[in-house]
């Protein structure tokens, strides 16, 4: 009977290990597979958030270079302007004069 026993405590043991073992591999399988699903979407995320901000920045240059646009159509267009160019050079001749100082600068 004292082998019986023996052999019944060493299955026992042996049952527990092979239950620790498998336990172990499955909880590792099971991190891993976990750790490559967080790097996936991590990933996944960043490359989104790239796009983003891609997006917002062409429609930034396209804002920023209407607005640049118009402000080279003003300039131009007092520029070439014969009327504005006259009352420039009444400001510039007569600077005491604050009648064409008022109507020409508002």
């Amino acid at each position: 009977m004292g082998g019986a026993t023996v052999n019944a405590e060493y299955q026992s043991r042996t049952s527990a290990l092979v239950s620790l073992i498998v336990f172990l591999i499955l909880s590792a399988v099971a991190g891993g597979a976990g750790h490559f699903y967080f790097v996936h979407l991590r990933n996944q995320i960043i490359e989104e958030k790239k796009n983003e901000l891609h997006a917002i920045s062409e429609l930034k240059v396209r804002q920023l270079a209407a607005w640049r646009g118009e402000r080279f159509s003003g300039a131009s267009f007092i520029f070439n302007s014969r009327t504005i160019a006259d009352e420039v050079a009444m400001i510039c001749k007569y600077p005491t004069q604050t009648r064409n100082r008022k109507q020409t600068l508002g």
